[in-house]
């Protein structure tokens, strides 16, 4: 009979589909019987091997870590970090994209995952990491397959000004072309003046109220709201479509 057959520890992990280092915490937490060589190295019976895959629940955590651009790799090894601390040798997702895209590889990869009940939890640092938006419904979907969402850290993560600016350009850039179309000199007089909003004079400590001031025809500053931006409404007017917000708003014609 083969059951008494002693298998290195990646061969075991790689029946089994999951990595060396969850067989090693498997080990530590009393759940796995395992022997030692001279060496030092674990050996896992072949019994073990077929005892794990006849269970039911050989489920294993699944962490995902994402950032926008490339310029915050930095931001992104840092969760990496942080989530591998906290569960060792679990599987690893990555994506560099926005946080409104649902087509990012490693998101697809995580709903994969999910959707083949693999995954006992899927870990993130931050919530919105794993999406801007729906994060509950994505939690209901998560539940339907007996799969948790766990947040490492509650707060809402810090996040910095450029990837909120890019995220708003991507809103209004979505709902604009649906109106006007992508190409239409419209939408892209009102990306313009969003991009020029959002992106627009910051003191050290970011945008305050005095960071943008309406101005006239001539470039003159208006006096009318100095002290604080105009918040951008869609109105109408003469039968037309326009933006409006202060007095010297760009008209969409």
């Amino acid at each position: 009979m083969d059951v008494d057959v002693l298998l290195p520890l990646a061969d075991a992990a790689k029946r089994l589909g999951v990595t060396t280092q969850y067989l090693r915490n498997l080990d530590r937490a009393g759940k796995l019987r395992a022997s030692r060589t001279q060496g030092g190295h674990r050996r896992i019976p072949l019994s073990e091997v077929h005892r794990l895959m006849g269970e039911q629940e050989l489920r294993l955590p699944l962490l995902y870590a994402r950032v926008s651009s490339p310029s915050q790799k930095d931001d992104l090894e840092r969760q990496k970090e942080r989530l591998q601390r906290a569960f060792p040798g679990a599987e690893l997702h990555t994506d560099i994209r926005s946080g409104l895209q649902f087509d990012r590889p490693g998101f697809l990869a995580v709903l994969k995952a999910v959707q083949e009940r693999r995954v006992s939890r899927v870990v993130v640092a931050y919530e919105d990491r794993l999406a801007r938006f729906g994060v509950d419904l994505l939690r209901q979907v998560f539940a339907a397959y007996g799969t948790t969402l766990e947040v490492l850290d509650p707060r809402p993560k810090e996040t910095p000004e450029s990837e909120l600016a890019n995220d708003l350009l991507a809103i209004i850039t979505s709902f604009s072309a649906r109106l006007y179309g992508l190409r239409s000199p419209k939408t892209q007089r009102l990306l313009a003046e969003a991009r020029k909003v959002v992106k627009g004079p910051r003191t050290s400590s970011g945008p305050t109220a005095r960071s943008w001031t309406p101005r006239t025809s001539s470039g003159r500053p208006s006096s009318v709201m100095r002290d604080a931006p105009a918040t951008p409404t869609i109105g109408a007017s003469s039968g037309r479509r326009r933006l409006t917000g202060s007095t010297n708003s760009p008209v969409l014609r």
